[in-house]
């Protein structure tokens, strides 16, 4: 299944196009982006984030040459981990999130850095898996401002919950509002 899912500037998400692809082939790549062109997307997307399915970018290239690319953080995240021990783990994932989370391209890579010389020395192979990728990993921050880019890694909330109506019974004590207990 392959899908194309849109963000606008204001984190709103949705679901733009979705083909049964061939093993994520460029050709079904391209079909998609071809199908999202003839529905009326003829602009090029400022910014496209996958992982590292090679058909995407090649596809990519081919319908939309100006869009920038940015490979995504949750994939290059477990990749990274993958390559260390379990029990360096939580802290290395903390250091990774300090470079996806930055406001500027400047805390991004004094952030990028100094993961590549904590690490650098013992685990080499997840330095390299990170660093292979450093440019198409911080492309958000030479895309657009700040306040508008980051849709690998939001710090509000896409949605906010829906406020509560009033009618719906006060909720009891350690209840959450996804397993509702009561009348």
């Amino acid at each position: 299944m392959l899908v194309i899912i849109g963000a606008d500037e204001w984190g709103n998400k949705d679901v733009l196009g979705l083909i049964d692809g061939f093993r994520e082939s460029t050709q079904s790549w391209r079909e998609l982006l071809l199908d999202l062109k003839r529905r009326g997307l003829e602009a090029p997307p400022k910014l496209a984030v996958g992982d590292g399915a090679m058909g995407f970018w090649a596809a990519l290239h081919e319908v939309y040459g100006q869009t920038r690319v940015q490979r995504c953080w949750v994939h290059k995240t477990a990749n990274v981990l993958n390559a260390m021990p379990k029990s360096v783990q939580p802290k290395a994932k903390a250091h990774l999130k300090d470079i996806w989370m930055a406001e500027t391209k400047a805390e991004a890579d004094t952030a990028f850095d100094y993961f590549a010389e904590a690490y650098g020395v013992k685990y080499d192979r997840a330095v390299k898996c990170l660093t292979k990728d450093r440019a198409d990993l911080l492309a958000r921050l030479t895309t657009s401002p700040p306040n508008i880019g980051n849709t690998s890694g939001r710090r509000t909330p896409l949605r906010a919950p829906l406020p509560r109506s009033g009618t719906e019974p006060p909720r009891p004590r350690g209840a959450s509002a996804d397993k509702r207990r009561w009348p």
